[in-house]
């Protein structure tokens, strides 16, 4: 009522406007809501415009947290479909649209659209007082990420008459593609650009390894320090009474892993047959091929021989913990 009464001596508006305000209460507060929309108008401008279902959700945990419950549930006990369109009229500069799939907003690129992204960066760059990046080209870089399909949806294709077979084989894997980042330079000299170490190529036991070799990166205390290694146990199983008590536990050639558990290790009174085999000499008795495209001044000598690794700082986004 007070807010109603105060709209009416600050704005001069009609008095049954303001009191069809009245009523019940909304979920949120004034400024709770304000932080919303502020939020949704954000989203919205960088292209990842917020669903209502995402909206309803974060209103619903945001009540959970402080502890309150909200006053319209449905049955999924969420704020119903009367908060929503009340969100709605209380904010008329947020209002719901058709959204385009990605591949059919490229598909219409206009001229205007290339032009208005480019008066958009350019902002940007004014307000962040970076202007100066635009009059060295050697410091503007386009990054361009491309997926190949390996294995394109099967149907009817083109291909030469004559033959008699498919034209290429089918196989299981049919979302399996290869990604390529390409990266250039606006002055045109720099049309290379590669990362200073990049795991090219990894074969595990003569079978390339699907997984990538994350699960196989361990690190290895030696003399020389730490060095990174692919195949090799922890120093608690390394140095286990029994291994340690069979020098040649290594030349053996069997596998049987049914002593073995990734979380427990190996079982105790565990036989020399078992695999895999514990020692510091898995990798090249275990056929591991490592390529790694890397700078020679950061090869390590001491982390030669059987380790096979390189002494560097890396930062694991994808690694398992150790």
């Amino acid at each position: 009522m007070q807010k109603a009464i105060q709209a009416v001596k600050e704005n001069g508006l009609r008095d049954s406007p303001c009191c069809r305000k009245m009523g019940p209460l909304s979920e949120l507060f004034e400024n709770e809501e304000n932080v919303l929309v502020s939020w949704i108008l954000a989203m919205a401008k960088r292209g990842f415009p917020v669903h209502k279902t995402n909206l309803i959700m974060s209103v619903k945990k945001y009540l959970e947290d402080n502890g309150r419950e909200p006053r319209y549930l449905n049955k999924s006990k969420t704020p119903g479909r009367s908060w929503f369109e009340g969100f709605l009229k209380r904010h008329p500069e947020i209002k719901q649209k058709h959204a385009e799939s990605l591949s059919k907003a490229r598909a219409a690129v206009t001229q205007d659209r290339i032009h208005r992204w480019f008066d958009e960066i350019l902002d940007y760059f004014k307000e962040n007082n970076l202007q100066d990046i635009l009059r060295d080209p050697t410091r503007i870089f386009n990054g361009d990420e491309s997926g190949f399909m390996l294995c394109p949806k099967s149907g009817n294709v083109l291909g030469p008459t004559k033959s008699k077979g498919d034209f290429y084989q089918r196989v299981s894997a049919e979302k399996e593609q290869i990604t390529v980042m390409a990266t250039f330079s606006a002055d045109g000299k720099i049309t290379k650009i590669e990362p200073k170490d990049m795991l090219m190529y990894c074969r595990y036991i003569d079978e390339s390894n699907s997984r990538g070799c994350e699960s196989l990166f361990r690190p290895v205390f030696v003399d020389g320090g730490l060095c990174y290694s692919f195949n090799n146990l922890g120093r608690d199983d390394i140095f286990n009474d029994h291994v340690y008590n069979y020098a040649n536990y290594y030349e053996v050639p069997h596998k049987v892993a049914d002593y073995f558990d990734v979380e427990t290790g190996y079982k105790k009174n565990v036989g020399i047959d078992t695999y895999p085999r514990r020692t510091l000499k898995p990798g090249p008795e275990n056929g591991i091929t490592i390529l790694l495209k890397f700078d020679e001044r950061w090869y390590d000598p001491t982390c030669n021989v059987y380790f096979k690794g390189f002494r560097v700082s890396i930062i694991r986004l994808k690694f398992q913990e150790i």
